[in-house]
């Protein structure tokens, strides 16, 4: 069965001893590991066993259906629960997986770690379709999501944000759930003891890299730049951003533009506009140019192209980081039949 994601805290918590597999995937690797740890670590509070929990490698699973059938009814010498815990879990696996699920002997708890998995993976259904398991879908944290997390990880370090520092935070930690809570934790060191996150400390602190390279990526592809975007796009990539995030962050500068573009025609002057929009200084005249030069109908298609790229990452099961490429480059081309110079409402 599917867990929905406001029902994932509490399970981990108090996990119902029926469920004998539980399946965390996603491109979130931090939240999938995380999941994971705090399972493994309920079932096993209470165990004096040293060999309560194993962790067989996924290639000998793969090859002998047994050894992981022989492990889920493997008794425990102390009594209670053993975990077998099988990092990176793939569709090879779903054969044994069923045996597991349809044998009454089984009583230990297998906890699968998977990357991406499509709707059609085999061992996504097999464990969807199931009473006897759970599927746990980890994405990286955004919206609502991402705040919880921030605000919870600052809690833990006895902080707390002002609200322009929270607004900050939530604007500029990209990634999974890992490299999100990396960052707060070196936001607390920063800060040194218990007490107030305010947006000095924040901006001192978080994400610079990481928030430009977004930055000069959402640009390249408001300006048509088929290179620069592809190369920009290699190098966010390399500093381990998701696809959602980089999308989004093209999505909405052009959002932006489109606004402004109706501000523009309604008679605001530009320089005015780039100032409500607080448009970084070294950034100002590309800003002003774009809002000048790029039709509304071109920004609206582009935008759509960069929507259509975000569903299909989340939906379609195929390579993310090629269907991401394939949504800002067709965005690009859109952009860059712009001529240059002149004013295009």
């Amino acid at each position: 069965m599917k867990l929905r994601p406001a029902e994932v805290p509490r399970w981990l918590a108090n996990p119902d001893p029926g469920i004998v597999v539980a399946l965390f995937f996603g491109p979130d690797s931090g939240a999938v590991r995380d999941g994971a740890d705090r399972l493994t670590g309920t079932v096993l509070a209470t165990s004096d066993d040293p060999f309560a929990l194993a962790a067989p490698a996924v290639d000998a699973l793969t090859k002998d259906a047994s050894i992981l059938v022989d492990e889920a009814a493997a008794l425990s010498l102390m009594g209670g629960r053993r975990v077998v815990r099988v990092r990176g879990a793939v569709d090879g696996l779903t054969p044994s997986l069923k045996h597991v699920l349809d044998s009454p002997a089984s009583q230990n708890l297998i906890v699968l770690e998977a990357g991406e998995l499509a709707p059609k993976s085999k061992l996504r259904q097999t464990c969807e379709a199931s009473d006897r398991a759970v599927a746990v879908a980890c994405y990286p944290p955004e919206g609502q999501s991402l705040s919880r997390l921030i605000d919870a990880e600052l809690s833990r370090h006895g902080l707390s944000a002002t609200p322009e520092a929270a607004r900050f935070l939530a604007e500029s930690l990209v990634g999974d759930s890992g490299q999100v809570r990396a960052e707060l934790d070196k936001l607390a060191t920063y800060i040194g003891g218990p007490g107030r996150v305010d947006l000095a400390a924040a901006m001192a602190c978080i994400g610079d890299r990481t928030r430009q390279s977004l930055t000069d990526l959402a640009y390249a592809v408001a300006n048509g730049a088929a290179a620069e975007t592809d190369r920009t796009l290699d190098k966010v990539l390399a500093e381990g951003v998701d696809v959602v995030p980089i999308l989004r962050a093209a999505a909405n500068h052009l959002r932006t533009l489109h606004v402004a573009k109706a501000s523009l025609a309604a008679g605001t002057p530009a320089d005015q506009i780039v100032r409500r929009n607080r448009v970084f200084f070294k950034l100002q005249q590309a800003f002003e140019r774009q809002l000048r030069t790029l039709p509304t109908g071109r920004i609206a298609a582009a935008l759509a192209h960069l929507t259509e790229a975000e569903a299909a990452c989340k939906k379609t099961g195929a390579p993310a980081a090629v269907l991401c490429r394939q949504g800002l480059l067709a965005a690009v081309q859109v952009l860059g039949k712009t001529p240059g110079g002149g004013t295009a409402l």
